[in-house]
């Protein structure tokens, strides 16, 4: 493995961490505002916010997926 493999490895291992970390961020974080009663536009906007600082990255999916849009 020479280096430039090693960083590629090491460039998809990161952004399967934060993939998997801001989904279970999300999850959480919007569903503490939807308890809470907050409307559901704002409660995308505020957890995106709230991730996206908490990971240091920009959301990398979109965890509002219609089924009709998924591709197997």
């Amino acid at each position: 493995m020479d280096e430039d493999d090693f960083y590629q490895n090491y460039q998809a291992q990161r952004l399967e961490f934060v993939h998997r970390y801001q989904s279970e961020c999300w999850g959480t974080w919007f569903n503490h505002f939807l308890l809470l009663g907050m409307p559901v536009k704002q409660a995308q906007e505020k957890t995106k916010v709230i991730v996206e600082d908490w990971t240091g990255s920009p959301m990398n999916y979109n965890p509002f997926i219609s089924e009709d849009n998924l591709d197997f």
